[in-house]
């Protein structure tokens, strides 16, 4: 079995729980060291002028990639960043080693946010000085 995530865009009303609730079951911190710790969070796009304004909301989440770039490059054995039966990407904090090879292999994710626009998103982040943002995702 595969799991899936389907989110209507069309019922979105940006509100921003789906970010909120993920930083609180997950324990994330706020955005620092041009570093942003979401696993859901999104951006906004807004185009077109006056009276023609569109303005989308767009979801920023992992996609549990089928053959996932940032588990294919992760050195350590066995892998801090791994897949479980049922497909989804994991990671864990204690196996890694800090390297940000998955961060760098990872189509979604920018190695350093402070470089890019305010509205830049990255799916994976780096943990300083070995800082722990989050339980729920560990391999015990």
């Amino acid at each position: 079995m595969q799991y899936a995530m389907v989110i209507d865009l069309h019922k979105c009303a940006g509100c921003g729980a789906c970010g909120m609730a993920c930083k609180t079951e997950n324990n994330t911190d706020n955005r620092k060291n041009g570093q942003s710790y979401n696993w859901a969070d999104f951006t906004t796009k807004w185009s077109g002028k006056f009276p023609d304004v569109n303005y989308e909301i767009i979801p920023v989440l992992c996609n549990h990639c089928s053959n996932a770039a940032c588990v294919e490059v992760c050195p350590v054995n066995p892998k801090a960043m791994f897949k479980t039966e049922a497909g989804i990407t994991m990671h864990n904090d204690e196996r890694c080693i800090g390297c940000r090879s998955c961060q760098q292999a990872c189509p979604y994710s920018i190695m350093d946010l402070e470089k890019e626009d305010s509205n830049a998103t990255s799916v994976i982040s780096f943990n300083f000085d070995g800082e722990k943002t989050h339980e729920l995702y560990h391999d015990k």
